[in-house]
């Protein structure tokens, strides 16, 4: 019988159809080429671009909608310009808490906290191969747990300032 949970998470029904890896989570669409959960500049090009052209979500494939969710780390949630292809909700909560090292391949310049910042408006610059988003909800995320937004904002400050000295 197959499992439905990974670390005790329930696997999201839209990603069931992957392929599970040796440790029992689904591997995701843009890592089925390579087998391996990579970062995110050495994920191969026709993953990324194969799921931005059709629409579909980077983890699970399926076909998105208007609601979609970006990881990123705290300076692209700042920003709003996040360098991975956009997914949909659930899959995006799912990798936060089941799997932190797919939050790393897909955000590698975050200082160990991350934002999955929910949106129906973005668009992707090609020139500058980043997604701008726009009206977007973030919800943080540290090592599988969600942290409030105001301790995020602290934290996000104090980066601000350590860079700056």
């Amino acid at each position: 019988m197959t499992s439905f949970l990974y670390n005790g998470i329930t696997i999201p029904e839209r990603m069931r159809h992957l392929p599970i890896m040796e440790n029992g989570m689904p591997l995701p669409t843009f890592a089925s080429e390579a087998k391996t959960i990579l970062p995110l500049n050495q994920h191969t090009a026709s993953a990324r671009l194969s799921a931005m052209a059709n629409r579909r979500c980077y983890i699970c494939g399926d076909k998105l909608h208007d609601l979609v969710s970006f990881i990123g780390g705290p300076d692209e949630a700042m920003s709003k310009l996040y360098l991975s292809p956009p997914v949909h909700p659930e899959c995006a909560d799912f990798i936060m808490q089941a799997c932190p090292e797919i939050s790393d391949a897909l955000a590698p310049s975050n200082p160990g906290f991350f934002a999955v910042s929910t949106t129906a408006n973005y668009e992707y610059d090609a020139e500058k191969g980043v997604f701008l988003i726009s009206d977007s909800e973030e919800v943080w995320w540290s090592k599988g747990q969600r942290v409030p937004g105001d301790v995020m904002d602290i934290l996000h400050e104090l980066t601000q300032t350590l860079r700056a000295i």
